[in-house]
Protein backbone atom coordinates (compact mmCIF):
# COMPACT_ATOMS: atom_id res chain seq x y z
CA UNK A 1 0.00 0.00 0.00
CA UNK A 2 1.71 3.43 -1.05
CA UNK A 3 2.33 6.06 1.32
CA UNK A 4 0.25 8.52 -0.71
CA UNK A 5 -3.15 6.35 -0.05
CA UNK A 6 -3.02 7.09 3.18
CA UNK A 7 -2.60 10.98 3.01
CA UNK A 8 -5.26 10.78 0.09
CA UNK A 9 -7.42 9.69 2.51
CA UNK A 10 -6.04 12.37 5.42
CA UNK A 11 -6.61 15.00 3.42
CA UNK A 12 -10.38 14.70 3.32
CA UNK A 13 -10.63 14.35 6.92
CA UNK A 14 -12.53 17.13 8.83
CA UNK A 15 -10.81 18.59 11.92
CA UNK A 16 -13.56 16.35 14.35
CA UNK A 17 -12.45 13.83 11.96
CA UNK A 18 -8.69 13.99 12.65
CA UNK A 19 -9.56 14.28 16.43
CA UNK A 20 -11.76 11.06 16.77
CA UNK A 21 -9.06 9.30 14.52
CA UNK A 22 -6.27 10.40 17.46
CA UNK A 23 -8.80 8.66 19.61
CA UNK A 24 -9.40 5.20 17.34
CA UNK A 25 -5.63 5.03 17.61
CA UNK A 26 -5.50 5.44 21.22
CA UNK A 27 -8.24 2.95 22.54
CA UNK A 28 -6.44 -0.73 23.03
CA UNK A 29 -9.77 -2.00 22.07
CA UNK A 30 -9.06 -1.00 18.07
CA UNK A 31 -5.33 -0.63 17.88
CA UNK A 32 -2.40 -2.39 19.94
CA UNK A 33 0.18 -0.85 17.85
CA UNK A 34 2.10 1.94 19.28
CA UNK A 35 4.13 3.03 15.91
CA UNK A 36 0.37 3.78 14.82
CA UNK A 37 -0.23 6.91 17.28
CA UNK A 38 3.58 7.36 17.46
CA UNK A 39 2.96 7.86 13.47
CA UNK A 40 -0.22 9.54 13.23
CA UNK A 41 1.34 12.02 16.21
CA UNK A 42 4.28 13.12 13.43
CA UNK A 43 1.98 13.44 10.39
CA UNK A 44 -1.02 15.46 11.66
CA UNK A 45 0.99 18.61 12.38
CA UNK A 46 1.24 19.03 8.67
CA UNK A 47 -2.71 18.82 8.14
CA UNK A 48 -4.87 19.52 5.66
CA UNK A 49 -2.21 18.95 2.97
CA UNK A 50 0.23 16.67 3.83
CA UNK A 51 2.85 17.64 1.03
CA UNK A 52 5.72 18.50 2.97
CA UNK A 53 9.25 17.76 2.04
CA UNK A 54 9.37 15.86 5.87
CA UNK A 55 6.76 13.35 4.89
CA UNK A 56 9.24 11.39 2.64
CA UNK A 57 9.75 7.62 3.52
CA UNK A 58 13.31 7.91 4.70
CA UNK A 59 12.48 10.01 7.66
CA UNK A 60 8.76 8.56 8.40
CA UNK A 61 10.81 5.01 8.52
CA UNK A 62 13.32 6.87 10.94
CA UNK A 63 10.92 8.09 13.08
CA UNK A 64 9.32 4.80 13.30
CA UNK A 65 12.48 2.50 13.30
CA UNK A 66 15.02 4.42 14.40
CA UNK A 67 17.80 1.53 15.18
CA UNK A 68 16.81 0.37 11.63
CA UNK A 69 18.24 0.52 8.09
CA UNK A 70 15.56 1.25 6.08
CA UNK A 71 13.61 -1.34 4.62
CA UNK A 72 10.91 -0.55 2.01
CA UNK A 73 8.91 -3.64 2.42
CA UNK A 74 8.91 -3.44 6.16
CA UNK A 75 6.90 0.37 5.55
CA UNK A 76 4.77 -1.26 2.68
CA UNK A 77 3.58 -3.13 5.58
CA UNK A 78 2.77 -0.38 8.42
CA UNK A 79 0.77 1.49 5.37
CA UNK A 80 -0.80 -1.47 4.57
CA UNK A 81 -2.19 -2.05 7.84
CA UNK A 82 -2.56 1.80 8.62
CA UNK A 83 -4.77 2.03 5.48
CA UNK A 84 -7.31 -0.39 6.71
CA UNK A 85 -7.16 0.94 10.63
CA UNK A 86 -8.50 4.27 8.26
CA UNK A 87 -10.63 2.45 6.29
CA UNK A 88 -12.62 0.23 10.03
CA UNK A 89 -12.34 4.20 11.26
CA UNK A 90 -14.15 4.79 8.25
CA UNK A 91 -16.61 2.24 8.92
CA UNK A 92 -17.24 2.50 12.24
CA UNK A 93 -18.05 5.99 12.23
CA UNK A 94 -21.01 5.52 9.44
CA UNK A 95 -21.95 2.66 11.70
CA UNK A 96 -22.24 4.80 15.02
CA UNK A 97 -24.45 7.30 12.94
CA UNK A 98 -26.35 4.75 11.54
CA UNK A 99 -29.12 4.10 14.15
CA UNK A 100 -31.44 1.80 11.92
CA UNK A 101 -28.18 -0.48 11.60
CA UNK A 102 -27.08 -0.75 15.16
CA UNK A 103 -31.10 -1.15 16.02
CA UNK A 104 -31.67 -3.98 13.68
CA UNK A 105 -27.85 -5.68 14.97
CA UNK A 106 -28.97 -4.83 18.75
CA UNK A 107 -32.41 -6.33 18.07
CA UNK A 108 -31.15 -9.62 16.50
CA UNK A 109 -29.05 -9.87 19.71
CA UNK A 110 -31.75 -9.56 22.39
CA UNK A 111 -33.89 -11.70 21.12
CA UNK A 112 -30.98 -14.86 20.91
CA UNK A 113 -30.21 -13.78 24.23
CA UNK A 114 -33.71 -13.99 25.07
CA UNK A 115 -33.39 -10.52 26.85
CA UNK A 116 -37.17 -9.43 26.24
CA UNK A 117 -37.46 -5.90 28.29
CA UNK A 118 -34.61 -5.09 26.85
CA UNK A 119 -35.94 -5.71 23.43
CA UNK A 120 -39.01 -3.78 24.02
CA UNK A 121 -37.19 -0.66 25.37
CA UNK A 122 -34.84 -1.23 22.15
CA UNK A 123 -37.48 -0.85 19.95
CA UNK A 124 -39.64 1.87 21.19
CA UNK A 125 -36.30 3.74 21.02
CA UNK A 126 -36.02 2.71 17.46
CA UNK A 127 -39.54 3.96 16.34
CA UNK A 128 -39.01 7.02 18.73
CA UNK A 129 -35.74 7.87 16.72
CA UNK A 130 -37.41 7.23 13.40
CA UNK A 131 -40.28 10.17 13.89
CA UNK A 132 -37.74 12.75 12.22
CA UNK A 133 -39.62 12.91 8.76
CA UNK A 134 -40.60 10.98 6.23
CA UNK A 135 -38.63 9.40 2.97
CA UNK A 136 -37.68 5.94 1.41
CA UNK A 137 -35.22 5.22 4.55
CA UNK A 138 -38.26 5.86 6.75
CA UNK A 139 -40.66 2.88 5.40
CA UNK A 140 -37.76 0.22 5.39
CA UNK A 141 -36.81 0.41 8.99
CA UNK A 142 -40.66 1.03 9.89
CA UNK A 143 -41.17 -2.42 7.51
CA UNK A 144 -37.52 -3.88 9.79
CA UNK A 145 -39.32 -3.25 12.89
CA UNK A 146 -42.76 -4.63 11.93
CA UNK A 147 -41.41 -7.75 11.05
CA UNK A 148 -39.16 -7.29 14.45
CA UNK A 149 -42.45 -7.36 16.04
CA UNK A 150 -44.05 -10.23 14.27
CA UNK A 151 -40.67 -12.34 15.17
CA UNK A 152 -41.02 -11.41 18.63
CA UNK A 153 -44.90 -12.50 19.07
CA UNK A 154 -44.26 -15.54 16.89
CA UNK A 155 -41.47 -16.71 19.56
CA UNK A 156 -42.60 -15.34 23.09
CA UNK A 157 -46.45 -15.35 22.21
CA UNK A 158 -49.08 -18.13 22.41
CA UNK A 159 -50.65 -18.08 19.03
CA UNK A 160 -53.87 -19.56 19.75
CA UNK A 161 -55.04 -16.24 21.72
CA UNK A 162 -57.31 -14.51 19.15
CA UNK A 163 -55.77 -11.45 19.93
CA UNK A 164 -52.39 -12.74 19.47
CA UNK A 165 -53.35 -13.79 16.00
CA UNK A 166 -54.76 -10.29 15.24
CA UNK A 167 -51.42 -8.48 16.38
CA UNK A 168 -49.49 -10.76 14.32
CA UNK A 169 -51.51 -10.61 10.92
CA UNK A 170 -51.64 -6.79 11.83
CA UNK A 171 -47.60 -6.78 11.96
CA UNK A 172 -47.58 -8.50 8.66
CA UNK A 173 -49.82 -6.13 6.98
CA UNK A 174 -47.28 -2.93 7.96
CA UNK A 175 -44.46 -5.06 7.34
CA UNK A 176 -45.96 -5.50 3.89
CA UNK A 177 -47.38 -1.75 3.33
CA UNK A 178 -44.11 -0.08 4.90
CA UNK A 179 -42.06 -2.16 2.05
CA UNK A 180 -44.63 -1.23 -0.81
CA UNK A 181 -43.75 2.58 0.07
CA UNK A 182 -40.03 1.99 0.23
CA UNK A 183 -40.07 -0.05 -3.34
CA UNK A 184 -42.37 2.47 -4.88
CA UNK A 185 -40.21 5.45 -3.54
CA UNK A 186 -37.08 3.30 -5.06
CA UNK A 187 -38.13 2.43 -8.00
CA UNK A 188 -39.87 6.25 -8.74
CA UNK A 189 -36.48 7.43 -8.08
CA UNK A 190 -34.01 5.17 -10.49
CA UNK A 191 -37.17 4.97 -13.18
CA UNK A 192 -36.23 9.06 -12.74
CA UNK A 193 -32.42 8.92 -12.77
CA UNK A 194 -32.71 6.61 -16.21
CA UNK A 195 -34.76 9.07 -17.79
CA UNK A 196 -31.95 11.49 -17.12
CA UNK A 197 -29.53 9.91 -18.21
CA UNK A 198 -31.08 9.68 -21.25
CA UNK A 199 -31.90 12.76 -22.06
CA UNK A 200 -28.82 13.36 -21.34
CA UNK A 201 -26.90 11.33 -23.88
CA UNK A 202 -29.92 10.94 -26.21
CA UNK A 203 -30.66 7.42 -25.76
CA UNK A 204 -34.44 5.49 -25.63
CA UNK A 205 -34.72 4.36 -21.95
CA UNK A 206 -37.85 2.40 -22.92
CA UNK A 207 -35.86 -0.88 -22.60
CA UNK A 208 -34.28 -0.66 -20.04
CA UNK A 209 -35.05 -2.99 -16.86
CA UNK A 210 -36.02 -0.30 -14.47
CA UNK A 211 -38.10 1.17 -16.70
CA UNK A 212 -40.29 -2.22 -17.46
CA UNK A 213 -40.82 -2.00 -13.74
CA UNK A 214 -41.79 1.13 -13.13
CA UNK A 215 -44.34 0.76 -16.18
CA UNK A 216 -46.21 -1.56 -13.73
CA UNK A 217 -46.47 0.40 -10.44
CA UNK A 218 -50.18 1.80 -10.45
CA UNK A 219 -50.04 3.96 -7.31
CA UNK A 220 -53.27 4.61 -8.08
CA UNK A 221 -54.83 1.26 -7.27
CA UNK A 222 -52.57 1.21 -4.73
CA UNK A 223 -54.21 4.38 -2.29
CA UNK A 224 -57.48 3.10 -3.25
CA UNK A 225 -55.91 -0.92 -1.04
CA UNK A 226 -54.77 1.71 1.58
CA UNK A 227 -57.07 2.70 4.47
CA UNK A 228 -58.72 6.32 4.87
CA UNK A 229 -56.91 6.81 8.14
CA UNK A 230 -53.46 5.79 6.17
CA UNK A 231 -51.51 8.35 7.70
CA UNK A 232 -48.49 7.85 5.16
CA UNK A 233 -51.26 8.39 2.12
CA UNK A 234 -50.04 11.54 1.08
CA UNK A 235 -46.23 10.40 0.10
CA UNK A 236 -48.08 7.98 -2.67
CA UNK A 237 -49.86 11.15 -3.71
CA UNK A 238 -46.73 12.74 -3.81
CA UNK A 239 -45.11 10.05 -6.15
CA UNK A 240 -47.93 9.72 -8.35
CA UNK A 241 -47.95 13.27 -9.28
CA UNK A 242 -44.11 13.14 -9.88
CA UNK A 243 -44.55 10.51 -11.78
CA UNK A 244 -47.32 12.00 -14.09
CA UNK A 245 -45.43 15.25 -14.61
CA UNK A 246 -42.67 13.06 -15.91
CA UNK A 247 -44.63 11.27 -18.23
CA UNK A 248 -45.80 14.55 -19.89
CA UNK A 249 -43.59 17.00 -19.50
CA UNK A 250 -45.41 19.39 -22.13
CA UNK A 251 -48.19 19.83 -19.45
CA UNK A 252 -46.94 22.50 -17.63
CA UNK A 253 -50.33 22.24 -15.30
CA UNK A 254 -48.54 19.12 -14.06
CA UNK A 255 -45.59 20.56 -12.96
CA UNK A 256 -47.64 22.91 -10.48
CA UNK A 257 -49.92 20.24 -9.63
CA UNK A 258 -46.70 18.37 -7.90
CA UNK A 259 -45.56 21.37 -7.05
CA UNK A 260 -48.39 21.89 -5.02
CA UNK A 261 -49.30 18.82 -3.15
CA UNK A 262 -44.92 18.46 -2.21
CA UNK A 263 -45.61 21.85 -0.81
CA UNK A 264 -48.68 21.08 1.20
CA UNK A 265 -46.61 18.37 2.78
CA UNK A 266 -43.36 19.33 3.19
CA UNK A 267 -43.15 19.67 6.81
CA UNK A 268 -43.72 16.15 7.15
CA UNK A 269 -40.74 14.91 5.15
CA UNK A 270 -37.25 14.23 5.75
CA UNK A 271 -34.48 16.41 4.44
CA UNK A 272 -33.24 14.41 2.03
CA UNK A 273 -36.66 13.63 0.86
CA UNK A 274 -36.91 17.50 0.80
CA UNK A 275 -33.96 17.67 -1.21
CA UNK A 276 -34.98 15.21 -3.75
CA UNK A 277 -38.48 16.58 -4.63
CA UNK A 278 -36.44 20.41 -4.82
CA UNK A 279 -34.23 18.77 -7.51
CA UNK A 280 -37.20 17.13 -9.34
CA UNK A 281 -39.05 20.69 -9.56
CA UNK A 282 -35.54 22.67 -10.93
CA UNK A 283 -34.48 19.93 -12.72
CA UNK A 284 -38.03 20.12 -15.06
CA UNK A 285 -37.84 23.97 -15.08
CA UNK A 286 -34.26 23.76 -16.38
CA UNK A 287 -35.50 21.05 -19.11
CA UNK A 288 -38.60 23.77 -19.36
CA UNK A 289 -35.65 26.36 -20.02
CA UNK A 290 -34.01 24.67 -22.91
CA UNK A 291 -36.64 23.12 -24.89
CA UNK A 292 -39.08 25.83 -24.94
CA UNK A 293 -39.27 28.99 -27.76
CA UNK A 294 -40.37 31.32 -25.01
CA UNK A 295 -38.64 30.05 -21.19
CA UNK A 296 -39.07 33.34 -19.61
CA UNK A 297 -41.86 31.62 -17.49
CA UNK A 298 -39.92 28.50 -16.20
CA UNK A 299 -36.46 31.17 -15.68
CA UNK A 300 -38.59 33.41 -13.22
CA UNK A 301 -40.12 30.14 -11.49
CA UNK A 302 -36.67 28.47 -11.67
CA UNK A 303 -35.15 31.69 -9.80
CA UNK A 304 -38.20 31.69 -7.17
CA UNK A 305 -37.53 28.06 -6.49
CA UNK A 306 -33.89 28.98 -5.74
CA UNK A 307 -34.54 31.92 -3.17
CA UNK A 308 -36.75 29.39 -1.57
CA UNK A 309 -34.20 26.56 -0.92
CA UNK A 310 -31.68 29.18 -0.03
CA UNK A 311 -34.31 31.12 2.12
CA UNK A 312 -35.67 27.77 4.12
CA UNK A 313 -31.99 26.15 3.74
CA UNK A 314 -33.65 23.14 2.02
CA UNK A 315 -30.22 22.62 0.57
CA UNK A 316 -28.98 20.73 3.75
CA UNK A 317 -29.74 17.31 4.32
CA UNK A 318 -28.28 14.13 6.43
CA UNK A 319 -25.74 13.86 4.27
CA UNK A 320 -24.42 17.44 4.70
CA UNK A 321 -24.96 20.89 6.24
CA UNK A 322 -23.20 22.89 3.63
CA UNK A 323 -24.21 23.98 0.28
CA UNK A 324 -23.46 21.75 -2.84
CA UNK A 325 -20.68 23.41 -5.14
CA UNK A 326 -22.94 22.35 -8.12
CA UNK A 327 -25.98 24.44 -6.62
CA UNK A 328 -23.82 27.47 -6.05
CA UNK A 329 -22.54 27.11 -9.52
CA UNK A 330 -26.38 26.17 -10.84
CA UNK A 331 -28.40 29.16 -8.87
CA UNK A 332 -25.15 31.73 -9.90
CA UNK A 333 -25.22 31.64 -13.17
CA UNK A 334 -29.57 31.61 -13.63
CA UNK A 335 -29.29 34.84 -11.08
CA UNK A 336 -26.74 36.11 -13.85
CA UNK A 337 -28.49 34.63 -16.84
CA UNK A 338 -31.51 36.78 -14.89
CA UNK A 339 -29.45 39.83 -14.86
CA UNK A 340 -30.16 40.13 -11.19
CA UNK A 341 -26.74 41.36 -10.53
CA UNK A 342 -27.69 43.44 -7.01
CA UNK A 343 -29.41 39.83 -6.40
CA UNK A 344 -25.95 37.37 -7.45
CA UNK A 345 -23.38 39.90 -5.54
CA UNK A 346 -25.20 39.73 -2.01
CA UNK A 347 -25.89 35.90 -3.03
CA UNK A 348 -22.03 35.22 -3.56
CA UNK A 349 -21.18 37.56 -0.36
CA UNK A 350 -23.94 35.32 1.86
CA UNK A 351 -23.35 32.10 0.38
CA UNK A 352 -19.60 31.22 -0.88
CA UNK A 353 -20.01 30.93 3.39
CA UNK A 354 -22.26 28.13 3.11
CA UNK A 355 -20.71 25.92 0.89
CA UNK A 356 -17.66 23.36 2.43
CA UNK A 357 -14.97 25.43 4.04
CA UNK A 358 -12.57 23.57 1.70
CA UNK A 359 -14.11 24.97 -0.76
CA UNK A 360 -15.50 28.67 0.07
CA UNK A 361 -12.50 31.05 -1.04
CA UNK A 362 -12.54 29.51 -4.51
CA UNK A 363 -16.10 29.76 -4.82
CA UNK A 364 -16.56 33.40 -3.58
CA UNK A 365 -13.31 33.93 -6.22
CA UNK A 366 -15.22 31.80 -8.93
CA UNK A 367 -18.71 34.00 -8.61
CA UNK A 368 -17.04 37.26 -8.47
CA UNK A 369 -14.86 36.19 -11.60
CA UNK A 370 -18.52 35.58 -13.12
CA UNK A 371 -20.16 38.59 -12.36
CA UNK A 372 -17.79 41.58 -12.51
CA UNK A 373 -17.47 39.81 -16.31
CA UNK A 374 -21.22 39.57 -17.04
CA UNK A 375 -21.25 43.85 -15.95
CA UNK A 376 -18.06 44.36 -17.92
CA UNK A 377 -15.83 44.62 -15.32
CA UNK A 378 -13.28 42.36 -17.34
CA UNK A 379 -9.93 43.26 -15.49
CA UNK A 380 -11.54 42.51 -12.52
CA UNK A 381 -12.97 39.43 -13.46
CA UNK A 382 -9.17 38.20 -14.17
CA UNK A 383 -7.87 39.36 -10.94
CA UNK A 384 -10.90 36.94 -9.27
CA UNK A 385 -9.79 34.33 -12.13
CA UNK A 386 -6.15 34.34 -11.47
CA UNK A 387 -6.95 33.96 -7.49
CA UNK A 388 -8.70 30.57 -7.98
CA UNK A 389 -6.10 28.14 -6.95
CA UNK A 390 -5.23 25.64 -9.79
CA UNK A 391 -5.79 22.65 -7.87
CA UNK A 392 -9.51 23.30 -8.19
CA UNK A 393 -10.71 20.45 -10.00
CA UNK A 394 -14.38 21.51 -10.07
CA UNK A 395 -15.14 23.96 -12.82
CA UNK A 396 -11.53 23.91 -14.37
CA UNK A 397 -13.58 24.21 -18.11
CA UNK A 398 -15.76 26.88 -16.63
CA UNK A 399 -12.23 28.77 -15.61
CA UNK A 400 -10.43 28.45 -18.57
CA UNK A 401 -14.03 28.96 -20.71
CA UNK A 402 -14.47 32.52 -18.72
CA UNK A 403 -10.85 33.19 -18.95
CA UNK A 404 -10.68 32.55 -22.73
CA UNK A 405 -13.33 35.03 -23.61
CA UNK A 406 -11.80 37.83 -20.85
CA UNK A 407 -8.58 37.83 -23.04
CA UNK A 408 -10.73 38.50 -26.09
CA UNK A 409 -13.16 41.06 -24.31
CA UNK A 410 -9.38 42.92 -23.34
CA UNK A 411 -7.86 42.26 -26.38
CA UNK A 412 -4.74 39.67 -25.07
CA UNK A 413 -4.66 37.88 -28.15
CA UNK A 414 -1.60 37.00 -27.75
CA UNK A 415 -2.42 35.03 -24.31
CA UNK A 416 -5.83 34.02 -25.89
CA UNK A 417 -4.33 31.76 -28.47
CA UNK A 418 -1.33 30.39 -25.77
CA UNK A 419 -4.45 29.73 -23.50
CA UNK A 420 -6.23 27.70 -26.45
CA UNK A 421 -3.20 25.78 -27.89
CA UNK A 422 -3.01 24.33 -24.37
CA UNK A 423 -6.61 23.90 -23.68
CA UNK A 424 -7.26 21.88 -27.01
CA UNK A 425 -4.63 19.28 -25.77
CA UNK A 426 -6.07 19.73 -22.17
CA UNK A 427 -9.75 18.40 -23.54
CA UNK A 428 -8.20 15.98 -26.36
CA UNK A 429 -6.45 14.03 -23.71
CA UNK A 430 -9.20 14.45 -21.01
CA UNK A 431 -11.13 11.30 -20.85
CA UNK A 432 -13.38 12.34 -17.97
CA UNK A 433 -15.31 15.02 -18.99
CA UNK A 434 -18.50 14.04 -21.16
CA UNK A 435 -18.03 13.54 -24.65
CA UNK A 436 -21.28 15.94 -25.44
CA UNK A 437 -19.19 18.78 -23.69
CA UNK A 438 -16.05 17.95 -24.94
CA UNK A 439 -17.21 18.18 -28.41
CA UNK A 440 -19.02 21.92 -27.61
CA UNK A 441 -16.09 23.01 -25.79
CA UNK A 442 -14.03 22.00 -28.66
CA UNK A 443 -15.90 23.60 -31.10
CA UNK A 444 -16.16 26.79 -29.22
CA UNK A 445 -12.41 26.79 -28.59
CA UNK A 446 -12.07 26.75 -32.32
CA UNK A 447 -14.04 29.25 -33.53
CA UNK A 448 -12.98 31.95 -31.12
CA UNK A 449 -9.70 30.90 -32.34
CA UNK A 450 -10.86 31.56 -35.89
CA UNK A 451 -12.35 35.17 -34.29
CA UNK A 452 -8.75 36.02 -33.47
CA UNK A 453 -7.17 34.77 -36.19
CA UNK A 454 -9.74 37.12 -38.49
CA UNK A 455 -9.07 40.15 -36.21
CA UNK A 456 -5.32 39.77 -37.27
CA UNK A 457 -6.61 39.37 -40.83
CA UNK A 458 -4.90 35.61 -41.25
CA UNK A 459 -8.16 34.73 -42.01
CA UNK A 460 -9.52 32.98 -45.18
CA UNK A 461 -12.90 32.89 -44.84
CA UNK A 462 -15.16 35.97 -44.50
CA UNK A 463 -17.37 37.09 -41.55
CA UNK A 464 -20.67 35.59 -43.14
CA UNK A 465 -18.78 32.22 -43.52
CA UNK A 466 -17.83 32.25 -40.43
CA UNK A 467 -21.29 33.36 -39.03
CA UNK A 468 -22.63 30.53 -41.50
CA UNK A 469 -20.56 27.83 -39.85
CA UNK A 470 -21.52 28.68 -36.16
CA UNK A 471 -25.17 28.62 -36.83
CA UNK A 472 -25.24 25.44 -38.01
CA UNK A 473 -23.44 24.04 -35.91
CA UNK A 474 -25.45 21.92 -33.27
CA UNK A 475 -22.77 21.13 -30.74
CA UNK A 476 -21.06 24.35 -29.90
CA UNK A 477 -20.78 26.01 -25.96
CA UNK A 478 -21.67 30.22 -25.80
CA UNK A 479 -23.04 30.22 -29.68
CA UNK A 480 -25.11 33.61 -28.64
CA UNK A 481 -21.48 34.87 -27.27
CA UNK A 482 -19.54 34.27 -30.40
CA UNK A 483 -22.62 35.54 -32.58
CA UNK A 484 -22.01 38.90 -30.87
CA UNK A 485 -18.32 38.85 -31.23
CA UNK A 486 -18.56 38.05 -35.15
CA UNK A 487 -21.19 41.02 -35.40
CA UNK A 488 -19.00 43.42 -33.19
CA UNK A 489 -15.84 42.49 -35.22
CA UNK A 490 -17.69 42.98 -38.56
CA UNK A 491 -18.72 46.37 -37.34
CA UNK A 492 -15.38 47.26 -36.81
CA UNK A 493 -13.86 46.12 -40.11
CA UNK A 494 -17.08 48.21 -41.23
CA UNK A 495 -15.92 51.07 -39.88
CA UNK A 496 -12.12 50.74 -40.74
CA UNK A 497 -13.22 50.78 -44.32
Amino acid sequence: MEYTDIFNILRSFSGREMILFTEYLNSPYFNKSSKKIKFFSYVKQFYPLFTDERLNRDVIYKKLYPEKKYNDSTLRNFFSELHHDLLNFLATENFINDKAGKYKYLLHELTNKNLNEEWGNAIERFEEDLESGTDYNYFLNKHLISGNKFNYNYLNEKISRGKVLEEGINHIDNSTLFLLYHYILEVTTNYLNVISYSRQFNIAPENNFTSKVASLLDIQKILTLTSTNERNKFILEIYRALLKMNSKPENENLYFEYKKVFYNNIEKLSKDEISLHHSRLTGYCILKIQNSEFPEKFSKELFELYKTILEKEYYKDNKTKYLLHEDFRNILLHGIRMKEYGWVDEFIKTYSKKVHPNDRENMNQYGNAYLNYNIGNYGKALKFLKRINPNFLYYKFDVKNLTLMVYFELGYYEEALYLIKTYLEFLRKNRLINPHRKKRYLSFVKFTEKLIHYRFGNSKHDFGYIRMRIAKHNKVAFKSWLMEKISLLEADFGRAV
